[in-house]
């Protein structure tokens, strides 16, 4: 089994239609889209929804109104500025700005502040005229997309080892973030999409030394 990745310096330059034309033409396949924050690959290859699950990731601290006296603790050791008081004085997380470090549980005298495993989206398995696909969509706000790219790729290849298919394909993101990080680490080569403008041919300068760095085929 091989992993190829399909990624891009930016974003607008084909590298989707160039996945979903593979999709159609390489044999022994499996898809998996790891554009999480703006997945589209379903759009052209259509799936039927096989399953889906709920993705979870990391903890975030939850503020019980019941047990919390107020005495400001919590925001003052909390490093992340995430404990918010409004008008009233209640106070509660701000759950984009909490990083899960239990210093506030930590710090409570009265035992108000517990940690919560909270929904981070979805991972969903289609069956497409061409192949599984495996795709997400990441809820608005969370940060931790490399992650859930990841995990889509666990499942492309055990999916691919189950059925003794040769190819699993992978549509990464555009740009060299977090996501493309993780779309690009372990994988057999890469496809790099481009196009003939000044803005195209300087991100694809970027992404081709990060794929450098891998030592990746491309």
């Amino acid at each position: 089994m091989k992993q190829i990745v399909i990624i891009s310096g930016k974003g607008g330059t084909g590298k989707t239609t160039v996945v979903s034309a593979m999709a159609r033409f390489v044999p022994n396949k499996v898809l998996v889209d790891a554009d999480v924050d703006a997945a589209n690959l379903e759009i052209l290859t259509s799936p039927e929804l096989v399953s889906s699950e709920i993705y979870t990731e990391g903890e975030i601290a939850v503020i019980s109104d019941e047990k919390c006296i107020k005495c400001d603790v919590c925001r003052q050791k909390c490093r992340f500025d995430a404990i918010v008081v409004d008008d009233d004085g209640n106070y509660s997380v701000d759950e984009h700005g909490c990083e899960g470090c239990r210093v506030c549980q930590l710090v409570c005298p009265a035992d108000a502040i517990e940690m919560k495993i909270p929904e981070a989206g979805f991972v969903k398995k289609s069956k497409t005229p061409y192949g599984m696909l495996f795709h997400g969509e990441l809820s608005a706000g969370r940060d931790n997309s490399g992650k859930m790219v990841t995990y889509l790729r666990e499942l492309g290849a055990e999916e691919a080892q189950k059925n003794n298919l040769d190819w699993v394909i992978v549509d990464g993101a555009p740009g060299i973030g977090c996501q493309v990080i993780a779309s690009l680490t372990g994988v057999d080569g890469a496809i790099v999409v481009s196009e003939p403008t000044l803005s195209a041919i300087h991100d694809l300068k970027r992404v081709v030394e990060l794929a450098d760095h891998f030592h990746l085929k491309i």
